[in-house]
């Protein structure tokens, strides 16, 4: 794969989370401007989960992948390391190019809306899902 650039990497794993939430029969719906704290929204049997949307990376020689939880961009204040609290998403979604695979992380729930403080690490598998060979 080519070296992509952060906005890169961002669209990318948006267009493949929603691409395999379509697969699954679920709605996909997107916000009409971007900066807000959720990428997508999925429609799941009526109720809305607002998901955000992760690229995530092999961790080391092994078999598992890391998901930054921090936002980082430029905004007029200078550069800035965000990260959602359970009040503005209901989920992360990760995308790993190399598995071409998504998966979808339950939220944490630690009290209050405190800032993230360290990358999740996913344990992936290159078994055969039970979903009928759909990205899961």
């Amino acid at each position: 794969m080519a070296q992509l650039a952060p906005s890169q990497k961002g669209a990318l794993a948006e267009a493949a989370i929603a691409a395999a939430v379509i697969e699954l029969g679920f709605t996909v719906l997107r916000p009409l401007c971007d900066g807000g704290r959720y990428d997508l929204v999925i429609d799941v049997a009526g109720t809305l989960l607002r998901v955000q949307c992760k690229f995530a990376r092999r961790s080391g020689g092994g078999g598992s992948l890391t998901v930054p939880l921090r936002a980082n961009r430029c905004t007029p204040a200078g550069y800035t390391s965000t990260c959602c609290s359970r009040h503005e998403v209901d989920a992360v979604a990760a995308y790993s190019p190399e598995l071409r695979r998504c998966f979808l992380l339950p939220p944490r729930r630690s009290p209050g809306a405190a800032p993230c403080s360290s990358d999740w690490i996913v344990r992936a598998t290159t078994r055969p899902s039970t979903s009928g060979g759909r990205r899961s």
